[in-house]
């Protein structure tokens, strides 16, 4: 998984580069629309992607907790969900009802290398 994620981010970051090669030295008008668009759907897609990898990693109460290496890449929203009397843990918590089933656990991963078991339906 961590060689497939390493992968990822280095053809993320050559495509980064030859866009703004084309935005800067070709003025070309679909590069900068291509590069608008990256950059408002790449937060939307980290968000439902979220979602998906919350749905695919939930576990059942009382069963087996093991760290999943998927969780890994949302670190920063198991940060904001460590501190259980912020809004944004409260808007966490909300968006997992919506993707997990009742009964179900999400392990997240925080900083220091620390996970969070959050009950969204409790």
């Amino acid at each position: 998984m961590t060689i497939l994620l390493s992968i990822l981010a280095i053809a993320f970051a050559a495509f980064c580069v030859w866009l703004a090669v084309r935005i800067v030295n070709r003025r070309e008008r679909w590069a900068k629309w291509t590069a608008a668009a990256a950059i408002v759907t790449l937060p939307v897609a980290y968000i439902l992607g979220f979602g998906v990898a919350s749905r695919a990693t939930a576990v059942p109460l009382g069963g087996a907790v093991n760290r999943i290496p998927l969780m890994e890449i949302y670190w920063p929203i198991g940060a904001l969900a460590a501190n259980r009397d912020s809004k944004a843990a409260f808007a966490i918590s909300w968006y997992l009802r919506i993707w997990t089933r009742p009964g179900e656990c999400v392990l997240l991963p925080s900083a220091g290398g620390r996970y969070i078991a959050v009950f969204p339906h409790n």
